[in-house]
């Protein structure tokens, strides 16, 4: 075993890499996964279908592989039509959802970084963490969750939001790179993009672009940033690419057996965490299991009636 250059060697499967990141390389029965996130989606809706992929119990929402495919693309060439494109910095705000699982996806579809973000996190801490990684736009999966006002904490950070039409782009002193901020609501608010609109009706040209783009990325690609807790001091950030999330995720399934039976995965912990993203998600993408969201974030009741009702 030893440390090399992914420039100078291949990876089991005979696939050539020139990004050159360094990979520990040892012999393998089972070559690594060289896709793309948004591949793995495609390769899992053919392979599964009109299976099950996600039930979220909070929203009354049961989706296919096929079905999580079909609204994936919608979506991604929504946030195309707006004007994000790749390798923008997307930030998601918010807890277990349909919408959260869609925005991963749709993101990677289309090369978009997609920065997980805590939804228990202040307006402060909100504005360290866009500065930190340049965001170019927000996502807020909801307007409200118990104690948050996520519209209002925003507003803190951008208060230009307030004297910008709906619809449009902002331009934000406190965080230069940030021009989309979209949220999760029924009402046209300032400032802001109604989820709801970009992730249906997208014209045509948009889709082409997308299915253009998709061609053009590579499984190296950065895709996902996550942050460490800051129990230490600022939270840290750690880039991911497709090739870290698939591989580690895939394998991490295959230890648990997920490949050997049908498994539904019962995800209570947070999708912002790599926890939700790669042991949840992605994991059941792997292997065609069936995600059960229970509730927007951790009730043992909730849970239980999940394991019950979802067997």
């Amino acid at each position: 075993m030893f440390w090399d250059s992914c420039a100078d060697s291949k990876i089991s499967d005979g696939t050539r890499i020139s990004d050159k990141p360094s990979y520990w390389n040892e012999k393998s029965s089972e070559p690594l996964k060289t896709v793309t996130i948004g591949e793995l989606l495609d390769k899992a809706a053919l392979q599964y279908g009109d299976k099950e992929a996600l039930v979220s119990c909070h929203q009354n929402q049961r989706l296919s592989f096929r079905q999580i495919q079909t609204l994936a693309d919608e979506f991604a060439a929504g946030l195309l039509s707006i004007g994000l494109k790749p390798r923008d910095k997307l930030v998601v705000w918010g807890t277990n959802s349909t919408q959260w699982y869609l925005t991963l996806f749709a993101c990677a579809k289309v090369g978009i970084v997609l920065v997980n973000m805590n939804p228990a996190l202040q307006s402060p801490e909100v504005l360290y963490l866009l500065r930190k990684v340049d965001a170019n736009a927000i996502l807020m999966t909801e307007e409200k969750f118990k104690t948050q006002d996520y519209f209002k904490l925003i507003k803190a950070v951008v208060p230009e939001l307030e004297s910008t039409p709906a619809n449009c782009t902002v331009s934000s002193h406190n965080v230069p790179t940030l021009t989309h901020v979209i949220i999760n609501s029924e009402q046209q608010l300032r400032g802001t993009f109604r989820l709801k609109d970009i992730m249906q009706g997208s014209p045509s040209e948009y889709h082409r672009k997308r299915e253009q783009i998709s061609k053009t990325l590579s499984c190296m690609d950065g895709i996902n940033i996550q942050f460490t807790s800051g129990t230490t001091g600022h939270p840290k950030a750690a880039f991911l690419t497709h090739y870290n999330l698939i591989n580690n995720s895939n394998f991490i399934g295959k230890r648990l057996e997920f490949d050997k039976k049908e498994h539904k995965i019962l995800l209570q912990v947070p999708m912002f965490h790599t926890f939700g993203t790669a042991m949840g998600i992605l994991n059941a993408m792997n292997h065609g299991a069936t995600v059960i969201v229970p509730a927007p974030s951790f009730k043992p009741i909730d849970s239980l009636k999940a394991v019950a009702i979802e067997k």
